[in-house]
Order: structure tokens, then sequence, then C-alpha cells
């Protein structure tokens, strides 16, 4: 039997899996998750006829993207920030649990774990990357695919090769081993990812799963809730006259979207969205305002549940975070400055056709960089991307 199956026959078995019995794991980076939920974050799709992402049975490639349901702000400590959605299609799920450590959804939190990263988007989906690849070149970026939501960079606040952690690696390769077993012995969700940077440098860290306060900062997440059921006898004890209460042993645990109240108007129900589900948590005592809140230092959305791609609540809190202005995307000629005429700026498409033009990101190039067609005799190195100096010993320019 094959890992995928595996996966299915443990999510599915009647005794001793996912819906009918606790799942007893050990992650140690998943164990004090501060603000009680974890986030995962995919940027791949690789499996097809499935109605989710794009990936084509006749074409699947290491490029299909995953449904689009959440925007990525910025990464830290670099503060990369990724306007016009340019980290590509992003698709982010978690879950929450209670306070208290005797509550069905925070006794088989794993279990919503197994299935949120396990059966849910790997097996049933595909999805088997994070986030982004860097376009940046910033090496000191912590960007979980799964973490604990606090330590998520906001994905409207704070990016994979396949197959990098023991446990997707162990699916996506076909080992033999069952994924319980891996789970239950010590199967570490959070072990480093490295990130394919295009602009060659690969040192991020990016382990697959984390607590959330480990996730970079993001507009929203779906949300997966538990619903549990549990039949206990209650009898009188005769002698003692004690009343005395035993399980049935009768577990059953369904995996639903979740039913949360709108941040704004909590009389308006918000289902499938991480943020809303922490309303409903509030509104039931099962989970402080403060852990709420940590948790939207990270869902910077969460007053908008239904935008996807909330560009808008990026720059505004980029901008109140680090006092400067939230980058753009502009038409150049000169790979410096953006073109004067703003039809120029629509789009890519219109700056290259209509203008003649390169289309870069207004931060691009430095104060000091040289733009295109300025001499660079005495400073080669100081050409704005993606001019090059060139000419001869008396004189060079950026072109």
């Amino acid at each position: 039997m094959d890992a995928g199956k595996k996966i299915d026959a443990y999510y599915k078995a009647t005794s001793d899996g996912a819906t009918s019995s606790r799942l007893e794991a050990t992650f140690e980076n998943l164990q004090n998750c501060e603000y009680q939920s974890i986030m995962c974050c995919f940027g791949r799709d690789h499996q097809s006829e499935d109605n989710n992402g794009n990936c084509k049975l006749e074409k699947c490639g290491k490029n299909a993207d995953p449904m689009d349901n959440s925007n990525l702000c910025w990464t830290e400590p670099s503060f990369t920030t990724y306007p016009n959605h340019e980290e590509g299609k992003t698709h982010c799920h978690g879950f929450a649990w209670a306070e208290d450590d005797n509550d069905f959804l925070s006794q088989l939190k794993y279990n919503n774990f197994f299935y949120v990263s396990m059966y849910d988007h790997l097996y049933s989906r595909g999805y088997v990357q994070n986030q982004v690849v860097h376009k940046s070149g910033n090496s000191n970026d912590y960007v979980p695919m799964c973490s604990c939501i606090e330590n998520m960079l906001p994905s409207a606040r704070r990016r994979s090769k396949r197959c990098q952690s023991p446990l997707y690696g162990t699916t996506c390769n076909g080992h033999e081993q069952v994924v319980k077993m891996l789970l239950e012995h010590g199967a570490d969700p959070d072990i480093p990812n490295e990130v394919a940077h295009k602009s060659g440098n690969s040192n991020d860290y990016v382990p697959m799963c984390s607590c959330i306060e480990n996730m970079p900062p993001v507009s929203r997440s779906d949300c997966t809730q538990l619903d549990v059921s549990l039949t206990f006898r209650l009898m009188v004890d005769s002698k003692s006259g004690f009343l005395t209460a035993a399980s049935e042993n009768d577990l059953d645990i369904e995996f639903n979207a979740c039913q949360g109240y709108d941040y704004s108007n909590p009389l308006r129900q918000e289902n499938n969205d991480l943020a809303s589900y922490a309303v409903r948590l509030v509104a039931e005592g099962k989970m402080s305002t403060a852990t709420q809140y940590g948790m939207y230092e990270t869902l910077l959305g969460y007053a908008s549940p239904n935008s996807n791609n909330n560009e808008a609540v990026c720059k505004e809190e980029y901008e109140e975070l680090t006092g400067e202005a939230y980058p753009h995307w502009c038409c150049t000629h000169d790979y410096k400055t953006c073109h004067t005429q703003s039809f120029c700026n629509r789009d890519k498409s219109v700056c290259r056709r209509e203008c003649g033009g390169e289309w870069i990101r207004d931060d691009w190039c430095p104060a000091d960089g040289i733009p295109k067609w300025g001499e660079c005799t005495n400073n080669v190195d100081g050409c704005c991307a993606p001019g090059k100096c060139e000419g001869n010993q008396y004189y060079k320019q950026c072109l």
C-alpha cells in the first residue's frame, strides 16, 4: 500500500483512525503555540482532476498553482514585500482550539492537524509546497509552510521545493512508513524547507508546519473545525450514592468548515475563515481577546473575511509598522524612475505593448543606482537591474 492510500485508510478507519480515536503525537515545535492556532500555507498544486488548483492531467509540473485564497504581505526580518500579488497564488488553511486543555478541541487538535495538512491538502488536493519563491535575494526571512499562527508572517501581515519535511517527503516519495506512525513517533512538521531563490540565494528557513506566530502575515486563512460526539452513561453507585460516568467508547470526529462570526458584526455568521472562528471561540469563552488579537497580528485582514486578495491591508499595516511607503509596480524606460504617464503604469501589458517600457517594482533600484544609459565607467556594479555596465576601458554606460 502506498503512502497516499495509508493516509486515506487512516482517515477512514472505523477504529484507531483519525475520526475515531485521539491522535497521540508529540511535536516539540507545536507544543506551546501561544495563540492556540496552527496555520499552513501552500504555493503549488501537484494533483490533477480534483477541482482544486490549476494542475491539469496533461500538464502538471512544478509551477501549477493552488486555489488562491489569501495574500502574502511581507516576509521578516527583511520586510520584503509582495505587492500586486507578486508571491503568486497562495492557499492558507488553519485551525484553532480552546484554552482549556480538557476541551475536545484541544484534546483532538492533532487529529485536526492531520486532517488539514495531510488528508485535506496533501492527499485530497495535492498541495505540497509552501508559499513563495523569493526574488529579493534575502536569505534571512523565516517563512514556514505551516506554523502556529503567531509564527506566520502576516498573510495580509508577515515563502519550496517539493517533499522536504519528513511528513511530506514520505507521502510524496511513496515510502511505506505509515503516516500515523510518523506522527506518533515525533515526525517534525517544523523541519525547514530550502527556499529556491530566483536570485540564487537558498538559505531561508521554511518549515512545513508550525504555530501561527511563526507564519508570515497574510490577509486571511480558510479554517477547519472539529464536531465531536462521545456517549457517556451516567449511573448512581448503589453503595456510595455518588453519580458516576462511563464512556461508551464511541468517539466520533467530524471535520467541517469553521462556523464563525464576523469581526465587525458578530451577529453575522462567517464560515470557513480562521479569523472569524476566533471571534466565535471568544464568544464561547474558549479563547481570550488577547489570544484573538495575537492571531490577528498574522491574519491582517481579519475584518474583511471575504477579501482573499486584500492588498490594501498589506499596504496599511506595512506603512504603519515601518514608516515607509509600500512599494508598487510601474512602467519605466530607465530602470529607475516610473513613467510620468499614468496610462503606462496601468499594467505590464500596457507598459510593454503601448509604451515600450519595462515593468519594475519602484524599490528595486537603490537611491544611488545608475539608471539606463547612465555612465558606469567607475562603478561597473552600480547599474539598476536589469541593466548591465557595458563599454570599453575609457567609457561605459548602463544598458
